[in-house]
C-alpha cells in the first residue's frame, strides 16, 4: 500500500503545481534551459467546461506510486503505480497499475544520462473516482531514474521537498520506443525524502523501497 504520507504530500503539492503552472511550463521546455532530455511544454491553462468536463476532456496525467528495488532490478509483486487524470485543474479519477513484470534496460535516447533504467509491462487494476472514467494504462512504460536535475527544483520547493529535494533521484519516463523522454518527478527511499543522499546517484540505484511522485503532470497523449 502506498505510504499515506507520500499520498497526503502528492496532493499538497498537486495544488502548488497548479499554484505556480506558468512557471512549471518554462521550466520544462527545453528551448529555455540547456538540458539532455527531449522534453515537451504542457498547456495545461485551458478552463474547464462549463458542464463540467468528463473523462472525454482529461488531457494530463500524473504517476505515482511505490516500488520495490532488490539488485538493481524493480521486484514487480512487490511495487504498485497509480494513474490519475485530470482536465485542466480538475482531478477526474485515480486508477490502480498493476506491474505485470519488469525488465533491466537500457534508454533509447542518447542524449539521456539514467542511473537505472527498467522497461514495465503493466495492467489496469481497479478504479476509484466520483465519475466513472476509465483512467489509460499503457502496456509498457520506459521508467528511470537519474541524479538530481536543478529543473526540478522550483516545483520541489512548492512541494515541501526545499530540504531536502537534492537527496532524492529524478524520475524519467518514456511511454514507447522513441518517444520522448520525460523528466516529470522525484524517486527516493524515506531516507531521502528525509534528505539523506544515495551514496553515488549516478550509479546504479541502490537497493530499498522508493516512493515514486510526480511534480510535472504528463501529456496524456502519450500516456494512452
Amino acid at each position: 500500500m502506498m505510504s499515506m504520507t507520500r499520498t497526503l504530500l502528492l496532493t499538497a503539492m498537486l495544488g502548488s503545481l497548479f499554484a505556480c503552472k506558468d512557471e512549471a511550463s518554462m521550466l520544462a521546455n527545453p528551448a529555455d534551459e540547456d538540458n539532455d532530455f527531449d522534453m515537451e511544454t504542457v498547456d495545461d491553462t485551458a478552463p474547464p467546461e462549463a458542464d463540467g468536463p468528463n473523462r472525454e476532456d482529461a488531457d494530463l496525467a500524473s504517476l505515482q506510486g511505490v516500488l520495490t528495488v532488490v539488485d538493481g532490478n524493480i521486484i514487480a509483486e512487490q511495487s504498485r503505480l497509480e494513474i490519475t487524470l485530470f482536465a485542466s485543474e480538475l482531478e477526474l479519477c485515480t486508477a490502480d497499475v498493476w506491474v505485470v513484470s519488469v525488465e533491466p534496460s537500457v534508454v533509447d535516447d542518447p542524449n539521456v544520462t539514467a542511473s537505472s533504467w527498467w522497461t514495465l509491462s503493466l495492467a489496469q487494476g481497479d478504479t476509484t473516482a466520483a465519475l466513472n472514467c476509465d483512467a489509460p494504462v499503457p502496456a509498457t512504460l520506459g521508467l528511470g531514474a537519474a541524479p538530481y536535475d536543478a529543473q526540478l527544483a522550483s516545483a520541489a520547493d512548492s512541494a515541501g521537498f526545499e530540504d531536502d529535494g537534492g537527496a532524492l533521484y529524478s524520475a524519467l519516463a518514456q511511454f514507447g520506443a522513441g518517444e520522448p523522454v520525460y523528466l516529470f518527478g522525484v524517486l527516493g527511499t524515506d531516507a531521502q525524502f528525509d534528505g539523506m543522499p544515495a551514496g553515488d546517484p549516478s550509479a546504479q540505484i541502490e537497493d530499498g523501497t522508493y516512493t515514486l511522485s510526480t511534480l510535472y503532470l504528463l501529456p496524456l497523449s502519450d500516456v494512452q
